[in-house]
């Protein structure tokens, strides 16, 4: 049995379950419900909605939780519905979208904002990185080894795509984890 003490998060029942309808969330945005955009033929940029059920994992459930959505959500996407060659950096990054916002929610629940953790700036805060770190960098370098293109051939249009997913995405979780907040928070 998995205790609190001995990995830092709870791995109780209903929070692996909540954690697996998550994933299987993200699979479905990402995989059934994503398009793609070719920039000089290749398929740079995808429009997809599966990072938010990773990242509203993270933030609820912690960065061991959260990334393991993020890891369980990629491998099993790409065994469902493989979009391309598969490549571990993707997978990486996957795990980063949980991770990253769940270290960030255990600072805001050191330092809670007006008696509520996740406030519209600090949703903000953790979608920035998130675009900076893997839309922007990860993601680009990933395509670039993948596809043999140069990483500032592709970087203006990821630069971007993350521009324009920034502020539709933190309005998204935000909006989530609003409502949310009442059923999960135990």
């Amino acid at each position: 049995m998995f205790t609190r003490r001995r990995l830092g998060t709870s791995f109780k029942t209903k929070t692996l379950v909540r954690a697996g309808f998550l994933t299987a969330l993200s699979i479905v945005f990402t995989r059934f419900l994503s398009v793609m955009i070719p920039i000089s033929g290749f398929p740079a940029i995808r429009v997809s909605f599966g990072s938010i059920p990773i990242v509203i994992s993270g933030l609820f459930f912690g960065p061991a939780i959260g990334g393991l959505t993020g890891a369980a959500a990629d491998l099993v996407g790409v065994l469902i519905n493989p979009m391309g060659t598969y490549h571990p950096g993707f997978t990486l990054s996957s795990i980063l979208d949980g991770v990253i916002p769940g270290l960030m929610a255990m600072s805001f629940r050191k330092r809670p904002k007006a008696g509520r953790y996740f406030s519209f700036r600090r949703i903000l805060a953790v979608e920035f990185i998130l675009s900076l770190i893997n839309s922007t960098i990860l993601n680009t370098l990933w395509l670039s080894q993948l596809f043999g293109t140069a990483y500032m051939v592709l970087l203006p249009a990821r630069l971007l795509n993350a521009a324009a997913k920034l502020p539709i995405h933190t309005v998204i979780v935000f909006t989530v984890i609003r409502y949310l907040s009442r059923f999960i928070e135990d």
